[in-house]
Formats: C-alpha cells, sequence, structure tokens
C-alpha cells in the first residue's frame, strides 16, 4: 500500500535550492521548488525526517484541500464544503495563519477571517448554533495555513514533529495525541520498573512513536547503569539480552535501534559510553547544567563506522547494499 503524500516545506527567498538538495539527500521524493518552498513526496518516516534534518526549512505543511476562488464569497463556500471532522472535534481549538499573493485577495487578515467563518459554521450547520471549536491564536490543537496565489487556495495543516506525552497522561491527552497522529515518545531508561503494562517496554512500542535511550534531562547511560537499583537492571539485562562483549550501552542502543519506532535518538554521550560527568540537566537542580561540551577529537573513525553499522543493520541508513557485506 502506498503511503506517501505530498508535504510543502517553508524558506526564506533565495533558500530554495539549498532546502530542495536537503530534502533529496533525506529520500523525499518529487522535490520541486517554487517561491519561498519547495514541494515533495513522502511518507511519515519522511515527515519527521524533514522536521528534524532540513537545516533551512521553516516550517512543515501538509495540503489537506486545494481547490479554485474568485473572491471572499466563493472562498468561504469551498472552505464549508470539506469534512472539518477528520481534521478536528468540537472540543479543539484551532488557529489560522494566511499567506496571500494574488490581485483577487488583497488582504490577508480578512481571508483569515473567511476560512475561520466557514470552518465555525461547518461545525454549526452540524451541532447546533452554540456547538463548535474555539480559536486560539497560540498554542491551537490545530494549526491551519492557508496559501492563495492567484485564484489557487491551498489549505495545509501544520505539522509538528513529536508530542512529548511522558509522565501520566490523562485519558483527555492520550486522546488529543491519537487524533492528532503526533508521534508520542517512548524512552527505554523508564521501561524496566517491573510493571508488565509499562508503555516504554520496547515490546508494545508503537511504529508512530520517537524512541529515545533518554532524553536530556535523564542520565546519560554510563550513569544509568551505575545508580539504577539491582532490580532494574536485571530486567534490563535479561529483556535486552545486554552482555559485557557487545556492552550495556550498546545493548541498549542496539534495543532502541531495532524498535519498531519510526525514529530512534541516543545521546551523543551516550554514543561515547559516558557516565555523570556528562549529564545535560538535572530537573529541579539550578547549577551545573547545560554545561557538557563535545571536546575536539572524541568523534573517532571508528566511532562512525560502529553508528554506521548498527544504523544500517537495523534498516535506519538504507544503502541497497546486502547486509552481508
Amino acid at each position: 500500500m502506498n503511503n506517501t503524500f505530498e508535504m510543502v516545506a517553508k524558506t526564506f527567498q533565495g533558500l530554495e535550492d539549498v532546502l530542495a538538495e536537503e530534502l533529496r539527500n533525506i529520500g523525499a521524493e518529487k522535490v520541486e521548488i517554487g517561491r519561498r518552498m519547495v514541494s515533495f513526496e513522502g511518507d511519515l518516516a519522511m515527515l519527521y525526517k524533514a522536521n528534524l534534518c532540513c537545516r533551512t526549512a521553516l516550517r512543515i505543511l501538509k495540503p489537506i484541500y486545494k481547490f479554485t476562488a474568485a473572491d471572499t464569497d466563493a472562498l468561504y463556500d469551498a472552505v464549508k464544503q470539506f469534512d472539518w471532522s477528520t481534521v478536528m472535534s468540537l472540543d479543539k481549538t484551532f488557529a489560522i495563519d494566511s499567506v496571500v499573493n494574488s490581485d483577487e485577495f488583497t488582504h490577508s487578515q480578512f481571508v483569515t477571517y473567511r476560512v475561520k467563518d466557514a470552518i465555525v459554521d461547518w461545525f454549526r450547520d452540524r451541532y447546533g448554533k452554540d456547538k463548535r471549536p474555539g480559536v486560539r491564536l497560540q498554542d491551537a490543537d490545530v494549526m491551519l495555513n492557508v496559501h492563495i496565489a492567484g485564484e489557487s487556495v491551498t489549505l495545509s495543516l501544520q505539522v509538528s514533529l513529536v508530542a512529548e506525552d511522558l509522565g501520566t497522561p490523562t485519558p483527555e491527552v492520550v486522546e488529543l495525541l491519537l487524533a492528532s497522529g503526533l508521534p508520542g515518545m517512548k524512552v527505554l531508561q523508564f521501561a524496566f520498573d517491573g510493571r508488565e503494562d509499562n508503555e516504554h517496554l520496547p515490546h508494545g512500542i508503537p511504529v508512530n512513536c520517537v524512541c529515545y535511550t533518554g532524553t536530556h534531562d535523564n542520565a546519560p547511560l554510563g550513569e544509568w547503569f551505575a545508580e539504577e537499583s539491582p532490580e532494574c537492571l536485571d530486567l534490563a539485562r535479561r529483556f535486552v539480552g545486554l552482555n559485557d562483549e557487545e556492552g550495556l550501552i550498546w545493548g541498549m542502543v542496539r534495543q532502541g535501534m531495532s524498535s519498531v519506532a519510526v525514529l530512534f535518538f541516543a545521546q551523543m554521550q551516550d554514543y561515547l559510553e559516558l557516565g555523570s560527568e556528562a549529564r545535560i540537566n538535572t530537573p529541579g537542580v539550578l547549577d551545573g547544567n547545560w554545561r557538557w561540551r563535545l571536546q575536539e577529537g572524541q568523534l573517532t573513525a571508528d566511532l562512525a563506522r560502529r553508528i554506521a553499522g548498527v544504523t544500517r543493520l537495523y534498516g535506519r541508513r538504507a544503502t541497497g547494499e546486502s547486509l552481508y557485506e
């Protein structure tokens, strides 16, 4: 089944060629340069890669509806024809950003108002005059982009990368995450507390998530192995198959790499097998944070080969060559 879809990466004028090359380098398909933007196609993994890897992209959009409109009344009518229940529900909030380059539409703010009115009226017509999603200028649940060039109109979703759902998410947060389609977070250091239903255990990690050895608020794995409880470490050893020949830290990296999560991250400190001296941040502590720096000479050719090898082995670095080689 083909799960590719169209996306648009916005950028500054003059950087379109650079952005297009960045997208091609990460495997994007049908890359086409426009004015302050580059369109491309890919799957969900490509969406995440574009957010992460494109240094010249300002934001990534996913077009959901295209049509033509000669004036604001036609714009309102067309927007109202779209099934907005596929994008948001009554209890969500939305915001609209409009970009207009047209002789027919001369005021981007008025375009925003008309699109907002059409969306609100779509819900009112179906659920009652007092039933509608709210409008929120900042931190809205759904971020919409309206792009008008002449009479051509494109409505897009602004797509973020990761929803931070750590801690104990409420049922409302879980529902919002599932409805948004955004990937959540799974952290291997949180997986081995002994609970059978621990959502961070590798065998239960879903595809639509980002897996981490630990975040910037966690200890590097070297410190974690030195200070975690014996029960937790024993479970991690048994579950992951940790062994001294491979190394405990690289065993955890292997576990993350081999997970089904669409993306995996390990801290550089883990690749370097460092401990407490390289911790980035300790929550609740004012002093001593954000001071670790990568030193010249720490990134060696041997380390690069080892990272490349495990990345390729588990399909996170495709080369088109046989894994026997």
